[in-house]
């Protein structure tokens, strides 16, 4: 029997998969979602977790790319006002307004990647998951397998998926959440052995400088 030809994939698809891939790939994204997501829970990640959180939040806030998104924040406000007839300034966004932007265009992203790809990226960023995706789930897109869920009234129900979408949507859901919470321990990690670190760099600092008098003589 011959075998079925592999189809190449449509712009359509191409674009899809870049714009995910971008999407998920993306340290400033992850260092947005992951800082924020420590900040408004630092129980569960500890005060050296939430010390590193901090700190890449404040950096995050203080990026280039960062003003760049606030500064088209505040742009399509003044737009909307102008479009309606209203002369003035928006109010400057604040970090919360800016990264929930991000965070909200992000997650959109996430709707459109497969559940194969939110596996690779939610392990290549350090998600202890043990578990690998069947291959039959692995092509099902979340935002498709949603829209399919909803019947006549509006309502999701799970009902009008079959098991095998049930199955896929399930791990969508679930590798999303892993994927955030694998940005969260990034941004929390640093905290954990930053003393180390700044330890470290001072006791080699003078074990440098110790050196020099020796070699010169």
């Amino acid at each position: 029997m011959a075998k079925k030809k592999k189809q190449e994939p449509t712009e359509a698809e191409e674009a899809r998969a870049e714009n995910v891939r971008a999407t998920l790939e993306s340290s400033f994204i992850r260092n947005v979602i992951g800082s924020n997501s420590v900040k408004v829970d630092p129980m569960a990640y500890g005060n050296l977790g939430l010390m590193g959180a901090d700190e890449a939040y404040g950096e995050v806030t203080a990026s280039q790319e960062f003003g760049d998104v606030r500064k088209d924040y505040m742009a399509r406000g003044r737009d909307k006002l102008r479009n309606s007839g209203i002369f003035g300034e928006t109010a400057l966004p604040t970090n919360g307004d800016v990264s929930y932007l991000i965070a909200t265009q992000a997650r959109e992203v996430y709707g459109l990647a497969k559940v194969g790809e939110l596996e690779e990226h939610s392990k290549s960023i350090g998600a202890g998951l043990d578990f690998e995706v069947p291959e039959e789930l692995r092509e099902h897109i979340g935002q498709e397998l949603s829209r399919k869920a909803v019947d006549d009234q509006g309502k999701f129900n799970s009902d009008q998926l079959n098991d095998k979408e049930q199955a896929a949507l399930g791990l969508h859901q679930m590798l999303t959440q892993a994927y955030e919470r694998a940005c969260a321990v990034s941004t929390a990690m640093p905290g954990y052995f930053g003393e180390f670190n700044a330890g470290a760099a001072q006791i080699l600092r003078k074990y440098e400088e110790s050196k020099e008098p020796e070699e010169s003589s």
